[in-house]
């Protein structure tokens, strides 16, 4: 071979190492390679059990969100928050008004009591309030609300009921764990009286210290009423509400809507109802009563006369009429309790449970012998 044969097969040679070499590097750089089978998934990538908390992990975030539903609002938590509920007995005479902290309660009923007059059974466990009251006495109905809610209860005493024959401290209702009676001296020290108030309508609590004193207790109860974004609706206006109780004169209780706000605002005998509450400055001031959901449950109730007194007989197990108004709509339907040992539901007249709005509920027991009108 010549020297000019040479030179050409030295560079055909090269060209050939340098144009394998850039195919094997171009190859090797664009294949990513394929499992043949999905990855079996770890005990740790198995769904929440539904009574955890739901978990969020907004973008950028390197820890997640745990969000905790209200059992008795609703309303959302990202602090863990416990069912930790406590029963209030709060007086509706007209000399205990204004009350204090009706507007920091989750749930309240309004049984008729004496003549034409109310009393407010106040469940409170999103806030627990320093100061509420006026606390008054218990009727023994008020007890199977406290019984289906598991809850503590505070009252100052009870009204005796020699129909049955038994009163409110009898075995019959010793279903009640912690049952704090001011009118037991043991349990002095939950209560004080404003003396700018006259007795009894003076009674108040500080419900922070209840959970001081009793920090383990906890509720047995496992089923709560539904809430929703998108509650139960109709067709149905209902703006103005009035709910006569006992009473026939008009207006009496009355609930207004507010579109904006979405609540209904109290008014009573023509007024708006106002509570004593702590605002965020810590200043007290007066706001008007409001709630997002208004139930309104038909019961039978009777009156016991004897020559010394007259109860209420109210039954608060079985089943009977029931009317919702929610996001200023009405709905027709029915509540149930089977038994007294069994939580109280509410359906429309469908068969469909109700779905409450998201927020505070107001429970007004209604005798059937009177009926609620709303426009």
């Amino acid at each position: 071979m010549n020297k000019k044969s040479a030179f050409f097969f030295i560079i055909i040679l090269f060209l050939m190492i340098f144009s394998f070499g850039c195919s094997k590097s171009n190859n090797s750089s664009s294949e990513i390679p394929q499992s043949s089978t999905s990855p079996e998934p770890s005990e740790s990538s198995d769904p929440l059990p539904s009574s955890e908390p739901v978990s969020s992990e907004p973008i950028g975030s390197s820890e997640p969100i745990n969000k905790f539903i209200s059992p008795t609002t609703g309303n959302v938590f990202e602090i863990e928050h416990d069912f930790y509920p406590i029963m209030v007995t709060i007086e509706n005479a007209s000399g205990a008004r204004p009350q204090t902290g009706l507007n920091q309660a989750d749930i309240i009923y309004e049984f008729p009591v004496e003549s034409t007059i109310t009393r407010f059974l106040c469940i409170y466990n999103d806030n627990l309030p320093k100061v509420v009251g006026p606390v008054r006495s218990a009727r023994y109905y008020f007890l199977y609300c406290q019984k289906e809610w598991d809850c503590i209860y505070e009252h100052f005493g009870g009204a005796m009921e020699k129909f049955d024959p038994i009163n409110v401290y009898n075995s019959k209702y010793n279903w009640i764990r912690v049952n704090i009676d001011g009118l037991l001296g043991k349990y002095s020290s939950f209560y004080w009286r404003d003396n700018s108030r006259q007795a009894p309508h003076n009674v108040y609590s500080d419900l922070t210290y209840v959970k001081v004193k009793y920090p383990d207790f906890v509720s047995s109860r496992s089923y709560f009423w539904p809430h929703s974004d998108q509650p139960s609706s109709s067709e149905i206006s209902a703006k103005k509400i009035h709910i006569p109780y006992a009473s026939k004169k008009k207006p009496n209780v009355e609930f207004y809507f507010d579109e904006a706000t979405g609540l209904y605002t109290r008014r009573e005998n023509g007024e708006i109802f106002k509570s004593v509450e702590t605002n965020s400055t810590g200043n007290t001031v007066q706001e008007p009563v409001t709630t997002n959901n208004i139930i309104v449950q038909y019961v039978p109730m009777d009156t016991l006369h004897t020559t010394s007194y007259y109860r209420r007989i109210i039954n608060m197990v079985g089943t009977g009429k029931a009317e919702f108004f929610i996001n200023g709509k009405y709905i027709s339907g029915k509540w149930e309790r089977k038994t007294d040992k069994d939580v109280t539901q509410y359906f429309d007249d469908q068969g469909n449970e109700i779905a409450l709005s998201v927020g505070k509920t107001w429970v007004a027991i209604q005798p059937t012998g009177y009926q609620v009108t709303f426009e």
